[in-house]
């Protein structure tokens, strides 16, 4: 609830402390900040004025803007400013990336002690420099316990876990935040049994460390687990959302439900895992119920429902929700901007992006790749050298117009970029190995390996992945050997790519070598047996998993469509599906389903689940089961209502879409008007398609 001041007194100093630390909205700062005006200009309270710094910092440094919160401090005088002024003001700069203001702003602060040291490791780590973080915890006169979780957080957040298990283990002392941040790297990481290890031998469990507990067991596949091994505390909201996430994750949407329906108190966070659930399992008609039920919302629920719109293909309603949302957030301007970028309207982007009433470092990396994958590599620079300010120029900014440049094969301009940065991050490593890898240049990825000054799992994740790419397995295998530990996703792909290259006999050795599985690891498996044409031992391994997830199903359908199944086969996985309960099927599930049906010609079937899977499962048809349908309707001979279903898509269709009806209508020489308007429709959209000119 908002803070009420006594309407018939005058506000004390301690009823306007409390407005200021509760205030998150911007116009309510500009207000509270308008009635308390005279009162700091008069010097009457210290602890105002800074706490009107703090306001703004956190209301103008989330929208991206800080003049305000600047302004506010350079009027005060000198005198008044003491180490809160000053480190409110670092954070504010570096959680905008404004490293040099923030380095600045600290060397002219007339003393140091923990605290504005502190700032200055979190403004580094923030901004993603881990090097000179740990210079500057190394210089510190003297360290405390909040130095040395700032450092442990930044390798963590890096997924650097040898450096943060070496750096735990040479703490002086641990409290509550080091166990949870330890135990949080070992699970996001994909270790179970270690992340288990570390939970058991905490001395106190709160529920952070219920939820990360409960994360490692979602990571690894195995929610059931989480439910049974960690106990929750009574009214214990923040593990049962993070249960809600994991089925979730999991894409069984109706124990995610379940888990909601049995929390005896719910908050906002709730709400949002439970939008989140059907949002990303596709279900949107349910999604837009739960936003009408919730009893209040917050920028999360509006980026969680202009995402999920966008990421289904529907920009229209993207764009109703966004024009729905309270206005005034970066964050969910962002998010719209992400929701053409996705779709690939990049006019629509760029239309947005120059009349957004404030534009951050977010804004221009999206806009940045924007352009590139449309091919404007010169409007990516304009935006990197000339719309982006130098001090707001993070990481992420220098690694997107690298990858913007590569993207276009102007590979020597990335390596120049490369060169000019002020420090490289993992992405960076990991970007150019793909973009050497992708360009088949296997010897300068692994000359650009040997360079990095730390070749932690992520680095050597992406050079294996760069050997595979190119068909090198034998180097790949050598470099898995050679690490301390391989992270279930690095086993993944080598059984992945061992099946791909039909070497099953590695596949399977490398399947048993594992020391964990998840669920990941065994689809993988599925389809290595499926790729080789062993459709019974695929079945049989499906049979056999201690867990399945909506992935398991779908590769199942897939597989069996691909080997040339009889109807039974598709039919019959989504009965016994439906007869086990363990997850409801997905959009990805029926997109399996309508291929596999299209692969067969069965076109009734295809009908039947196109229309299924909204009537009863609340999931709206992606441009791909569009496209499916269009085809399947085209080879089936309809082409009437292959059309009509293009005119009635609410997407603009694609190449792909009218190339399947010009197909049909060559197969079954049908020469009319739609003949020729697929062959237009194709020409305005890609001028250098030749398959009108086949017709």
């Amino acid at each position: 609830m908002p803070v009420q001041i006594p309407s018939k007194r005058a506000p004390s100093h301690d009823d306007l402390a409390r407005l200021l630390q509760s205030c998150t909205d911007l116009e309510r700062a500009k207000r509270i900040h308008s009635r308390i005006h005279d009162s700091i200009a008069h010097g009457s309270g210290i602890i105002l004025a800074n706490l009107c710094v703090a306001m703004y910092a956190r209301s103008y440094a989330r929208a991206g803007h800080l003049d305000q919160a600047q302004r506010l401090f350079h009027a005060m005088p000198f005198w008044q400013r003491d180490v809160v002024t000053w480190t409110t003001m670092i954070a504010a700069y570096a959680q905008n990336q404004r490293l040099d203001e923030a380095q600045a702003l600290f060397l002219s602060t007339p003393e140091h002690n923990a605290v504005s040291w502190n700032a200055m490791i979190q403004a580094y780590a923030a901004c993603g420099y881990l090097s000179k973080a740990k210079a500057c915890f190394n210089t510190m006169p003297a360290t405390d316990i909040v130095s040395w979780n700032i450092l442990l957080s930044a390798y963590a957040e890096s997924m650097l876990l040898e450096e943060v298990t070496l750096l735990f283990n040479s703490m002086p002392q641990w409290d509550l935040v080091s166990w949870n941040t330890f135990l949080a790297a070992n699970a996001h990481s994909g270790h179970l049994y270690y992340a288990k290890r570390i939970f058991d031998e905490m001395p106190e469990h709160g529920s952070c460390s219920r939820s990360v507990m409960i994360y490692a067991y979602v990571h690894a596949g195995s929610v059931e687990d989480a439910t049974k091994n960690v106990p929750l505390g009574e009214d214990d909201v923040a593990s049962g959302n993070a249960i809600i996430s994991g089925w979730s994750q999991a894409g069984d949407v109706q124990r995610a439900k379940l888990a909601f329906d049995s929390m005896g108190r719910r908050d906002l966070v709730t709400w949002n895992a439970l939008l989140a659930t059907y949002a990303h399992n596709g279900m949107l008609v349910a999604a837009a119920a739960t936003l009408d039920k919730m009893p209040e919302s917050d920028v999360v629920t509006w980026i969680t429902m202009i995402s999920a719109y966008s990421h289904h293909g529907h920009v229209e309603e993207a764009e109703r929700v966004f024009a729905s949302a309270p206005g005034g957030n970066m964050m969910t301007w962002n998010a719209m901007l992400s929701a053409y970028a996705h779709n690939g309207c990049a006019a629509s982007a760029e239309s947005l992006f120059r009349t957004m009433p404030r534009r951050d470092r977010v804004s221009c990396n999206t806009m940045i790749a924007t352009f590139s994958q449309a091919g404007k590599l010169g409007k990516s620079e304009e935006v990197f050298f000339q719309l982006l300010p130098n001090e707001e120029k993070g990481i992420t900014s220098w690694n997107a117009m690298i990858e913007a440049y590569a993207r276009n094969g102007h590979l020597g301009d990335a390596r120049k970029l490369l060169e000019l940065m002020p420090e490289w991050n993992a992405v960076t490593w990991t970007t150019m190995l793909g973009v050497f890898a992708d360009a088949g240049l296997v010897e300068d990825a692994k000359s650009l390996f040997d360079l990095a000054p730390e070749k932690d799992c992520v680095c050597c994740n992406a050079m294996i992945q760069a050997f595979v790419v190119t068909g090198l397995l034998e180097e790949a295998e050598a470099m898995v050997s050679s690490l301390p530990y391989a992270t279930i996703y690095v086993w993944s792909t080598m059984v992945g790519a061992y099946a791909n290259s039909v070497k099953l006999q590695e596949a399977e050795a490398m399947f048993f070598a594992m020391p964990e599985r998840n669920v990941t690891c065994w689809n993988v498996l599925i389809t290595a047996y499926a790729t080789n044409g062993q459709l019974e031992t695929s079945r049989n391994v499906f049979d056999r998993m201690p867990e399945r997830d909506v992935v398991s199903w779908s590769t199942l359908v897939s597989s069996f469509a691909h080997g040339g199944h009889h109807r039974e086969d598709s039919m019959g996985i989504f009965r016994d599906m439906e007869l086990e309960g363990d997850c409801a099927p997905d959009a990805i599930f029926f997109l399996s389903i309508l291929n596999a049906s299209r692969q067969q010609g069965l076109v009734d079937q295809a009908s039947h689940f196109f229309t299924l899977m909204s009537a009863e499962h609340g999931i709206l048809p992606w441009q791909e089961h569009y496209n499916a349908m269009v085809d399947t309707l085209g080879r089936a001979g309809r082409i009437a209502a292959a059309e009509e279903l293009i005119n009635n898509m609410p997407f603009e269709s694609q190449v792909a879409t009218w190339g399947s009806l010009l197909t049909s209508c060559k197969r079954f020489s049908d020469r009319s008007k739609r003949a020729s308007l697929a062959s237009k429709n194709i020409l305005e959209m890609d001028p250098t398609n030749c398959a009108p000119y086949l017709l």
